[in-house]
C-alpha cells in the first residue's frame, strides 16, 4: 500500500487562526458578561456601566476588532508566500517492498530512460562504520543508499538559464529502510527550491522525472 508524505508547515497558519478565534472569543466572554456591549443600542446585561462608561467599552471594542483585523491582514502575504513559494524542501514515499529490488529497480528505470547512474553512496555503511570509531552504536538505518543521476537535456536547460542552478545537479534519490522496520522502504528527494520563480520552468522537470522514477519502481514492486 502507496503512503506518500510531504513534509509541510500548515501549522503556522492552523497557528494564527487558532490564537484569532480564541482572541475573538474573549471578546464575546467580555459582551457576555457585561464589560463591553453588544451593539451600541442593546441593554448591558445588569446595566452595570452608565452611558459614559458604554460609550468607553464600545470604542474599546471596535479599537480591538480593528487591531484584530490589520493583524490578520498583515499575515495574510506572509502566509501566502509560505504556501506559494515554501513547498517543503523533502518529498517522501514509503511502501513495502524488498531493498535490493527497489534499488535495482531504479537503477533499471533510469537506464529506461537513457540516463545514467552518477554515483551512489553507502550512507548507511557509512554511519555504521564510524558511528564504531565514534562510539555511536545507535542504530539509524536498516540500509540507505543515495543515487546520483543526471540528464544532459534538463541539466543544459537549468544551465542556460542560470549558471548558479549548478548546485542542483546530479539529481538524488534516497533509498532506505529503517531498522524497526526493514521491509518498509522509503523513497525521498529533494526539491530544487530557488529564491523566486525565474526558474521555475527548468526546475521542474526535475521533480517531475523523480516523480515518475518513483511511482514506476513503486508500480513494479510495491506490495
Amino acid at each position: 500500500m502507496l503512503n506518500s508524505r510531504i513534509i509541510t508547515k500548515e501549522f503556522i497558519s492552523k497557528t494564527i487562526l487558532c490564537h484569532a478565534r480564541k482572541f475573538l472569543s474573549g471578546i464575546h466572554v467580555f459582551i457576555n458578561i457585561g464589560f463591553l456591549p453588544k451593539t451600541p443600542d442593546r441593554n448591558i446585561q445588569g446595566q452595570a456601566c452608565r452611558n459614559d462608561n458604554k460609550r468607553i467599552c464600545l470604542v474599546t471594542y471596535r479599537l480591538i476588532s480593528i487591531l484584530c483585523l490589520l493583524s490578520l491582514t498583515a499575515c495574510a502575504p506572509l502566509l501566502k508566500t509560505a504556501g506559494e513559494a515554501g513547498k517543503e524542501p523533502v518529498v517522501i514515499y514509503t511502501f513495502n517492498a524488498d531493498y535490493e529490488e527497489v534499488w535495482d529497480g531504479l537503477k533499471m528505470a533510469l537506464d529506461g530512460r537513457g540516463l545514467a547512474v552518477s554515483s551512489v553512496s553507502h550512507v548507511g555503511e557509512m554511519l555504521e562504520r564510524t558511528g564504531k570509531d565514534l562510539g555511536r552504536t545507535k542504530k539509524i538505518y536498516g540500509e540507505a543508499r543515495v543515487l546520483e543521476f543526471c540528464s544532459a537535456v534538463i541539466s543544459r536547460d537549468m544551465m542556460e538559464k542560470n549558471p548558479h542552478f549548478l548546485p542542483f545537479c546530479p539529481y538524488q534519490i534516497m533509498v532506505y529502510t529503517l531498522p524497526e522496520d526493514e521491509k518498509k522502504v522509503y523513497l525521498s528527494y529533494r526539491r530544487l527550491i530557488w529564491k523566486d520563480d525565474s526558474g521555475k520552468d527548468v526546475l521542474e522537470p526535475v521533480e517531475k522525472l523523480n516523480e515518475e522514477l518513483i511511482k514506476e519502481v513503486i508500480e513494479m514492486y510495491g506490495k
